[in-house]
C-alpha cells in the first residue's frame, strides 16, 4: 500500500471507527469487517466438505442437477448458509453486505469470493463477469443491488470485464417461497444481445439455496453464445433435517 493510500486509510478509520458485523468490538486498523475472535469463528463455519467431491468447500466445483441442467457447468462457493448460532458471524456478514452495503464487508467477502474461484479456474483470459441482479423494488429499497457491487468488486480485483447482462422480473422475493415456487417465481430478461461468443461467463450471487435464480439467469445468456458459465456464490444454503 503506497503512502498516499495508507494516509487514507487511517483518516477513514478514525472518521468512522468500525465495528465488528457480529459482536460490535472495534476494529483494529488493519482488520476487515469482523474482529480476530469473530474472524476465528468465521473459519469454522468455512470447515466443511462437500458430501459428493469430499473436496472443502472452497475446492468444490460440484453443481447441483437443475444447474447441471441449465448449462451451468460448475458452482463455486465459499461456505454453507444455515441459520444456526454455528453461522452467526458469517451470516451477520451476509446480512450487512445486502442491507447496509459497508465497503469493508464487500472487500472481505470478495477476496474470499476470489479465493475460491482460483482454486477452481486458472485462465481468465475472454472471461466476463456478471451477477444474478436483484429485483428493482429491492434495488430501490436498499439503493443498490449488493450482487453488482460485490461482482464489481470482484471483477475489478482480479482485472476481468464486469458486464450486466440481465434484469430481474421475478415478483417476489426467493426467500419467503418454496423450492417449486423459487422455480415458477425467477425471471430474467437480457439486456443487451452483444455476443458472448468464446466468452466464460461466471455469474455471481451471494447465496444459491435451489439453483433456481442462477440456472434461469444461465438459461438466458447462453442464449448469447458464451463458450462456457459458471456460477460462483459465497454460501450454498444449508437446511437441518
Amino acid at each position: 500500500m503506497s503512502g498516499k493510500a495508507s494516509l487514507i486509510k487511517r483518516i477513514a478509520y478514525r472518521i468512522t471507527v468500525p465495528k465488528c458485523v457480529s459482536c460490535k468490538r472495534i476494529l483494529q486498523l488493519d482488520q476487515l469487517a469482523v474482529c480476530s475472535n469473530c474472524y476465528s469463528e468465521y473459519l469454522n463455519t468455512k470447515d466443511r466438505s462437500c458430501a459428493r467431491c469430499a473436496r472443502p468447500l472452497e475446492s468444490c466445483f460440484c453443481a447441483n442437477e437443475y444447474l447441471e441442467k441449465h448449462f451451468v457447468k460448475g458452482l463455486i462457493k465459499v461456505f454453507r448458509y444455515r441459520v444456526s448460532p454455528d453461522n452467526r458471524v458469517a451470516n451477520s456478514l451476509i446480512y450487512r453486505m445486502k442491507k447496509r452495503s459497508r465497503k469493508d464487508v464487500t472487500d472481505f467477502f470478495s477476496d474470499e469470493l476470489i479465493g475460491a474461484i482460483k482454486n477452481s479456474v486458472s485462465d481468465f483470459s475472454d472471461t466476463v463477469i456478471t451477477n444474478v441482479p436483484n429485483r428493482k423494488s429491492e434495488i430501490r429499497e436498499r439503493g443498490m443491488d449488493h450482487a453488482a457491487v460485490l461482482a464489481k468488486a470482484v471483477a475489478q480485483k482480479l482485472g476481468i470485464e464486469y458486464r450486466p447482462l440481465l434484469v430481474s422480473l421475478s415478483k417476489y422475493a426467493q426467500k419467503s417461497l418454496t423450492a417449486a415456487e423459487r422455480l415458477s417465481n425467477a425471471d430474467f430478461d437480457l439486456i443487451t444481445d452483444e455476443s458472448l461468443k468464446g466468452k466464460t461467463v461466471i455469474i455471481i450471487d451471494d447465496i444459491v439455496t435451489t439453483g433456481a435464480s442462477m440456472g434461469k439467469s444461465a438459461t438466458m445468456i447462453k442464449a448469447l453464445g458464451p463458450k462456457r458459465i459458471i456460477g460462483a456464490c459465497l454460501a450454498i444454503a444449508y437446511f437441518d433435517k
